[in-house]
């Protein structure tokens, strides 16, 4: 039917997002997809991916969360990870017959809440999320208001659905390890993973301030190149 053709991908960033204190980590996926709901008008169907450094983040917490079939990814350099995730998400959206894609990035990070970074992937609604204590500077910049269809403050976002989420279905967890490219199924193999001397090793060598900065990643420059073309028509 028509409400299963509806695709949103949501990429949450666990370290400037956190879940507030009062909120059900369980009840955090419910939330989003009601808000999205009345949003969009219709039910879709979310997948939601928790990134970030998790490595120094409460166990049971990401545990929690990750029962309510949001996935846990591992990605301390979040926005090359991002980019590349986007990538992947919008090419499977335009392969997929029928499909209409939105987007949701929550993030307090000015390098993932950009309106460039969403203008990479066009063709998709998006819809940004962002802390109550602090619009990410690109977002107060923008100049075209079709890039976003929608803003939300996420203690707001969270607080004003809560209501709606009922009981909550336990479902089959995923974690990823974006570091060392693998997989797990059950929590304590993958934070195990996490604290593990192969890891550690792994990290090492990926580290974020050794890898080579992608020119399709450069969302500053980008910003600021399209700033001055729109002063070059004044």
């Amino acid at each position: 039917d028509d409400a299963s053709r509806l695709e949103t991908g949501v990429w949450w960033d666990l370290n400037t997002c956190p879940v507030p204190a009062g909120v059900d980590p369980l009840c955090v996926r419910r939330c989003i997809e009601t808000a999205l709901e009345k949003k969009i008008g219709r039910a879709s169907a979310v997948s939601i991916y928790a990134m970030g450094n998790l490595e120094y983040i409460c166990s049971y917490f990401l545990e929690q969360i990750s029962y309510s079939e949001i996935i846990l990814i591992h990605a301390p350099c979040s926005v090359m990870e991002l980019y590349g995730f986007l990538e992947e998400w919008s090419t499977s959206m335009i392969t997929t017959e029928g499909s209409k894609g939105y987007t949701m990035l929550i993030s307090d990070d000015f390098r993932i809440a950009d309106p460039c970074l969403f203008q990479l992937f066009p063709g998709f609604t998006n819809f940004c999320a962002y802390p109550k204590d602090g619009r990410p500077l690109p977002l107060a910049e923008q100049r075209d208001p079709i890039v976003l269809a929608n803003e939300f403050v996420w203690e707001t976002l969270l607080f004003d659905n809560y209501a709606y989420t009922g009981d909550m279905t336990v479902r089959e967890p995923l974690y990823i390890c974006n570091v060392c490219n693998t997989y797990y199924e059950i929590f304590d193999e993958f934070f195990t993973h996490l604290k593990s001397e192969e890891h550690r090793t792994q990290a090492q060598e990926e580290d974020c301030k050794s890898r080579k900065r992608s020119p399709q990643l450069d969302l500053v420059g980008q910003r600021n190149k399209m700033q001055s073309l729109e002063r070059g028509k004044q």
